[in-house]
């Protein structure tokens, strides 16, 4: 097995810094379509205070699924930044 580690090229360039969003339970791979079921205040809000056109953030998964309230240091440390395609707001919120 070799030391070096393949990095494929995206078009899309990767910020310094961005909204990582905690998920329970789920993991989610580059490439992959995956609808998400976002209920928690902190999350709902981090995805309306996104900046018009802002699609991009990063997921997580978080090391205590039971947890309603998690730091970043309570997140695994790979994560995956994800392109928003498309937000559906549900009746009941």
């Amino acid at each position: 097995m070799s030391d070096e580690t393949a990095v494929e090229a995206t078009d899309v360039a990767v910020p310094a810094t961005m909204p990582v969003l905690p998920l329970k339970s789920t993991v989610v791979f580059p490439r992959i379509f995956i609808p998400l079921s976002v209920g928690r205040r902190r999350s709902l809000k981090l995805l309306e205070d996104l900046p018009p056109g802002e699609r991009h953030i990063a997921v997580a998964t978080q090391l205590d699924e039971t947890a309603e309230e998690v730091a970043f240091t309570e997140l695994h440390h790979i994560g995956t930044m994800v392109r928003i395609q498309h937000m559906l707001k549900l009746p009941d919120g």
